[in-house]
């Protein structure tokens, strides 16, 4: 007796995003939909679908939105999605699975360049470059390889409990699993290719001539006391000439120039023997003596 069953079309989609293309050539069974174990399931060996169902064990046939039993095969020789050791499970959600359809427009459609032809995630931020063009975004997820197709089965839904294994992701959500094999290779060197802005320096001058400070923008100061060795501490203050105080003289490190003298915030730091003579302000009669910085 033929039995049959109807689906939702969210469900047929997903089960026909991971069904083999009929162009590449595939075995009979991988063109139809098995069920075990209350999971309908579709697979082209590279991805890997499953959604749950209580229709009954077997091989069906997706024909339109219904599965029609299929007694030709048996379920047993069905392909099972093998065991992996997943990572920390991450969400995914809306606004990221935007993000990912934007960046999926970015991706080469050159597979003999396969890096190129998904979008990958590292450190944080996301990357995707058909070898012309690039997009890079910050991305709350681990390192791994997203394929433009995954992204088109992320769509399906909202919101993803997602999990990365060495050579495989997998997105879950109320029943449906899709699962999909990492391409392997290193990205290009992306990073290089933006500009990097280098921390404004700042050089703290006390006018009794005890110590000078240097900030980098960073959270690491440098304290020099004159005559002795120097100490590194920690700060979150982050100096600006407007700032200051009557005592301590603040004003941005410029550079050095060739003959060893060093360039202050467009004043001109003029070297006096083992010294510096520091120009500021308007009596320039005045010079504030500090140890040259090198």
């Amino acid at each position: 007796m033929e039995y049959s069953s109807k689906i939702d079309k969210t469900a047929v989609k997903l089960l026909k995003s991971s069904l083999p293309s009929m162009r590449r050539g595939s075995l009979e069974i991988l063109r139809k939909v098995g069920i075990r174990n209350k999971e309908m399931m579709t697979t082209d060996l590279e991805t890997f679908t499953t959604i749950y169902t209580e229709l009954p064990d077997g091989i069906y046939d997706l024909t339109g939105e219904y599965l029609v039993k299929n007694d030709a095969f048996e379920i047993e020789n069905y392909p099972e999605l093998a065991e992996y050791n997943w990572g920390e499970t991450y969400q995914i959600n809306k606004a990221q699975i935007k993000t990912l359809q934007r960046m999926a427009k970015f991706c080469s459609q050159d597979t003999t360049r396969p890096v190129l032809c998904s979008i990958k995630v590292q450190n944080g931020k996301a990357y995707a470059s058909d070898g012309y063009k690039l997009m890079r975004v910050d991305m709350n997820l681990p390192d791994c390889f997203i394929s433009p197709k995954f992204v088109r089965r992320l769509a399906t839904h909202n919101t993803w409990s997602f999990r990365v294994a060495d050579d495989a992701i997998q997105a879950e959500n109320a029943g449906v699993s899709i699962f999909e094999k990492q391409v392997g290779g290193v990205i290009p060197l992306y990073d290089n290719l933006f500009p990097k802005k280098e921390p404004q320096k700042y050089i703290v001058v006390d006018t009794n001539k005890q110590w000078e400070y240097i900030f980098d923008g960073s959270n690491k100061a440098k304290i020099v006391m004159l005559g002795k060795e120097d100490t590194i501490i920690d700060t979150t203050d982050v100096f600006e000439p407007k700032e200051c105080d009557e005592d301590i003289i603040v004003m941005p490190l410029a550079g050095y120039a060739k003959d060893g003298t060093i360039r202050i915030s467009g004043e001109q730091l003029v070297k006096i023997g083992k010294k510096v003579a520091v120009f500021f302000g308007e009596d320039r009669a005045k010079p504030v003596y500090a140890k040259a910085i090198k």
